[in-house]
């Protein structure tokens, strides 16, 4: 989980390079995305979700795919990439292919499906559900799973979630502002001050550079972002249309929604720094060239320290349950009566009360933990 910090920086690197961004600004770009990326939480819980490289390296392969070759074989690394996180985490996997089948939408409703294009949209879009379709079939073979679990309606984003810091002192000032305010921590993807503050720039830049060869890529896949960011929201089904989710059963069950929101975080994120990079190569004074460069990667590393320091403080107090001296007295005592060798196993009792979401029963943060 740790190494996989640089692997993300590497592949954010690379991304930015890959849209033709320069190498100072790259290197300060990759490490400011991956520093505020909200993923860094899941370390301290849903351990493969932490991996911040999945989303930015499918968005590297969807434009290597779609580049100037249009070769099939980054189609085909994209299917096995793809086949590989659904073993590793199913909503790695699910968002990553549905970044896929949204970019090809988009670049169909753009070509109206027209018939010289259609045919290679169809045939991404069947490689790239290929995966998830292959693991359903034949993975998956888990009976009587509930079809309605709890959560859609509880764990989407909103914009609150994307707008809004959850850490560092702006969280402080905001919430003396907003009384009884929360945020759903499942929606978590804050884009940072420096990306708000720019948002009405990248809309003028996306209408007015649109059909731009160099940006062409890159604008679909925001749109194809928005997409997602929709869909995050719990839109079209929290507004009245509850009822129509029982007609897709199979969407009910990513029933945190709000993780889909990451693929926008990433999307904007890597658009701010391609807009930051379009201005510098015009402005001529070395001043305002090295202002415009430092300013983004300087707010979104200050913004995004505190989840760092918060995670880390959270994971070194974490005792190894399996380490006999990091055990307080009252778990020792017990196991200083017990004789272990009168036990053949140790049989845990299920842990699917929590998550099935047809029945819970609470308990302790510590028990939960043992």
């Amino acid at each position: 989980m740790l190494i996989s910090f640089l692997i993300s920086a590497l592949v954010l690197f690379l991304l930015l390079r890959e849209l033709k961004i320069n190498a100072f600004l790259a290197i300060l770009g990759a490490w400011a995305i991956l520093i505020l990326a909200p993923q860094i939480f899941r370390l301290e819980g849903h351990f493969a979700l932490s991996y911040s490289f999945v989303i930015p390296l499918c968005f590297l392969g969807l434009l290597k795919f779609i580049g100037k070759e249009r070769s099939g074989k980054h189609q085909i690394y994209l299917t096995i990439f793809h086949t590989a996180l659904l073993f590793i985490h199913a909503y790695l996997g699910v968002i990553s292919i549905s970044i896929l089948i949204a970019y090809f939408l988009i670049d169909g409703s753009l070509h109206r499906f027209k018939k010289a294009n259609s045919w290679y949209i169809l045939g991404s879009v069947i490689l790239s559900v290929l995966p998830f379709l292959t693991v359903k079939v034949f993975s998956d073979v888990h009976t009587n799973r509930t079809d309605n679990p709890y959560g859609f309606f509880e764990y989407y984003a909103d914009f609150d979630a994307i707008l809004l810091p959850h850490h560092g002192p702006l969280k402080d000032f905001i919430l003396n502002q907003l009384q009884n305010f929360t945020q759903t921590w499942e929606g978590w993807a804050y884009i940072g001050l420096g990306t708000i503050i720019l948002l009405p720039f990248i809309a003028i830049f996306l209408l007015r550079y649109f059909t731009k060869q160099d940006a062409l890529p890159l604008n679909k896949i925001l749109l194809a972002a928005l997409l997602l960011l929709v869909f995050s929201f719990g839109i079209p089904f929290r507004f009245g249309m509850e009822g129509l989710l029982d007609y897709f059963p199979l969407l009910k069950q990513f029933r945190a929604v709000g993780r889909f929101a990451w693929v926008f975080y990433f999307a904007i994120s890597v658009y701010t720094f391609y807009l930051i990079n379009f201005w510098s190569e015009r402005i001529q004074s070395k001043v305002g060239k090295a202002l415009i460069l430092l300013l983004l990667p300087t707010l979104m590393i200050a913004e995004g320290l505190p989840y760092h320091v918060e995670v880390g403080s959270k994971i070194s107090q974490a005792a190894n349950s399996f380490n006999q001296e990091q055990l307080d007295k009252d778990f020792s005592s017990i196991l200083e009566v017990l004789d272990a060798s009168k036990f053949q196993a140790i049989v845990p009792m299920p842990f699917y009360n929590i998550g099935s979401d047809n029945y819970e029963k609470e308990a302790s943060n510590e028990t939960y933990v043992n």
